[in-house]
């Protein structure tokens, strides 16, 4: 018989790891994004192993937030890839050029740092904690760790986009009506991050 338990447990662990490092590796951020997106799905194995409440509610609302996210993720870095912007130094200083119209990419690249208003910190406790009381502390561990290292290269983008001059200014209009699933998804982020319960 498979301990499937402990199976599971090492995907998680194997998902957030290859999917992170993979992440830190990347030059291309719609490549960088799809490996966040595979690091998520480690944090979600991560719930269902504890086979908990809280885990599994930690895990519901983990779900909620990371497919929010990466619709928003992916619209975003869609509109910027229409333009020919597609590498680390395409996106520098392109949050200065287009404030207005990179707020869902700053707010999704929030989301992935843990800050408010997001509070994706809300799920993964909840997780961690699953994890802990199923006696898979090593497995919180790599968690952690990970979003760490998650949260590191995710700053190095947001230090491109608005902390270095583009080399050459070039403005990205969009259409009014384009914008708009980008704003409603900000704003669902905000307002269950505000008020996660």
């Amino acid at each position: 018989m498979l301990n499937w338990v402990f199976m599971l447990a090492v995907m998680s662990a194997l998902t957030m790891i290859v999917g992170n490092l993979f992440a830190l590796i990347q030059d291309n951020v719609k490549t960088l994004i799809a490996n966040i997106c595979v690091a998520d799905v480690g944090y979600n194995l991560i719930g269902i192993t504890s086979v908990t409440t809280i885990g599994l509610m930690g895990n519901l609302y983990f779900f909620l937030i990371g497919g929010i996210t990466t619709a928003l993720s992916f619209m975003a870095v869609g509109l910027i890839n229409r333009h020919g912007f597609k590498t680390l130094e395409d996106f520098s200083g392109i949050g200065l050029e287009n404030a207005i119209r990179q707020l869902g990419f700053a707010t999704r690249s929030a989301v992935f740092c843990r800050c408010p208003p997001s509070r994706r910190i809300h799920s993964e406790i909840p997780v961690f904690t699953a994890a802990i009381e199923a006696d898979l502390s090593w497995l919180a561990i790599i968690g952690v760790i990970t979003s760490v290292i998650q949260t590191a290269y995710l700053l190095r983008l947001i230090n491109y986009m608005y902390g270095r001059k583009p080399e050459e200014e070039t403005r990205i209009t969009e259409s009014k009506r384009l914008l708009i699933p980008i704003f409603l998804l900000v704003g669902a982020i905000i307002v269950l991050g505000l008020y996660p319960r």
